[in-house]
């Protein structure tokens, strides 16, 4: 707990205990699960939990207990489906590697001396979903078009931050382990508070007046 309120610090949040109770939460599923959601609406912490939890563990492993953590962060609704799994190139017949699956192939090949997490952060839809269906069941393997298969490494775990998943079906959702993040746990005082801590330095005496006249009105 120390080093989560440490990394929260780090990153100028409010180290709230409910936010401290969810990196615990994605940390104990990790354990079990290598596929995981965090589902929940805008300002709620998502981003947050897991950046914490990553400086927070990185920070142990530079103390000799356990290992660190590298992200790999990509947005699937900014590039079409052939160039985040790979596409047959109609002019030279070869094979194009894709976004995600060079991501995977590279986390799963890597020397297992830190946890790879590959955050998907974008809306799921079952036009993309479902192809990973066998990569998030016992299987752990993506199958892809030109009949390769990558297994994923024990190391690795795929992340997806979603808003919803009224697109996604039952079989993606009972194949993840979910994590829900209450918007409105939120208070408005962590969020004035963050802005305090941003600006105290360069204007305290503002910055403090301004505060004040937040709690009061």
């Amino acid at each position: 707990e120390k080093k989560l309120i440490e990394a929260y610090t780090q990153l100028k949040m409010q180290p709230l205990k409910q936010y401290l109770m969810k990196c615990n939460e994605i940390f104990e599923t990790t354990i079990v699960r290598h596929g995981i959601m965090f589902v929940g609406g805008a300002m709620g912490g998502k981003s947050v939990a897991w950046k914490a939890l990553q400086i927070a563990l990185t920070n142990l492993a530079a103390e000799g207990e356990g290992m660190g953590v590298h992200v790999d962060s990509l947005n699937p609704k900014a590039i079409s489906i052939p160039e985040l799994y790979g596409l047959f190139d109609p002019v030279t017949s070869g094979w194009s590697d894709g976004v995600l699956s060079s991501h995977i192939r590279d986390c799963s090949n890597s020397e297992p001396t830190e946890y790879k997490w590959i955050l998907v952060d974008g809306p799921v839809d079952s036009l993309w979903i479902e192809t990973m269906n066998s990569l998030l069941d016992d299987n752990k393997v993506l199958c892809l078009s030109n009949n390769e298969r990558i297994s994923l490494g024990s190391h690795c775990k795929m992340m997806f931050e979603v808003d919803n998943l009224s697109q996604a079906s039952p079989a993606t959702v009972s194949r993840c382990g979910m994590i829900y993040f209450d918007p409105s746990t939120l208070p408005w005082s962590a969020v004035a508070d963050n802005w305090k801590d941003s600006h105290i330095e360069q204007y305290p005496n503002i910055t403090n007046y301004l505060r004040g006249l937040m709690d009061t009105y």
